[in-house]
């Protein structure tokens, strides 16, 4: 049997969590509803308009995703963008 620890995350953690398991769907993450979820800003808006306009995201509404380009660098846009 192996060992079985859980810890509990904070919101920021949270948050950040669903930032980056959501940014590696094709759909991407809709950062309002994620926002009002976790109480407490996930992305650095400064950042995504950046981003935005390297065309590694794209956002539609409160909707953001990678690109194909970006997902070929998302580790670095996780690192740029989260809050």
């Amino acid at each position: 049997h192996g060992l079985v620890e859980e810890a509990a995350l904070t919101a920021a953690e949270a948050a950040s969590e669903a930032l980056v398991m959501g940014l590696r769907l094709a759909e991407g993450i809709d950062v309002r509803a994620l926002e009002v979820r976790f109480d407490h800003p996930i992305v650095d808006q400064r950042a995504v308009d950046r981003l935005v306009g390297y065309g590694l995201l794209v956002r539609e509404g409160t909707r953001l995703a990678t690109t194909g380009p970006g997902r070929l660098l998302l580790d670095s846009i996780l690192a740029e963008i989260a809050a």
